[in-house]
């Protein structure tokens, strides 16, 4: 199994620039409050579902054509969802 990590790098540079700009357009409608708590879980948020979804196509056999994980494993790419409570309990200060 051979890994394309520029294409991998590549797409989580495109993640964490959606996560910016979801967490600024949260800092537009909320000015009162700081940036960084939006900032910062938008960008947990975002990291770890790009890691649970595009590193476990890596390790779990896909089918031919549309490359997402045949039967069973197709189970992990809905853990992806569990991204939000991560990113939510690694957040120190709740807005």
């Amino acid at each position: 199994m051979k890994i394309d990590w520029i294409a991998k790098l590549r797409h989580m540079l495109q993640v964490l620039a959606f996560a910016l700009a979801i967490a600024t357009i949260q800092y537009a409608f909320m000015p009162e409050r700081p940036y960084g708590p939006p900032l910062v879980y938008s960008l947990l948020i975002a990291s770890i579902t790009w890691a649970v979804i595009d590193l476990g196509r890596e390790f779990f056999p896909s089918s031919a054509k549309p490359g997402w994980p045949q039967a069973r494993e197709r189970h992990w790419a809905v853990f992806a969802a569990f991204g939000w409570g991560i990113g939510l309990a690694l957040q120190r200060d709740p807005w």
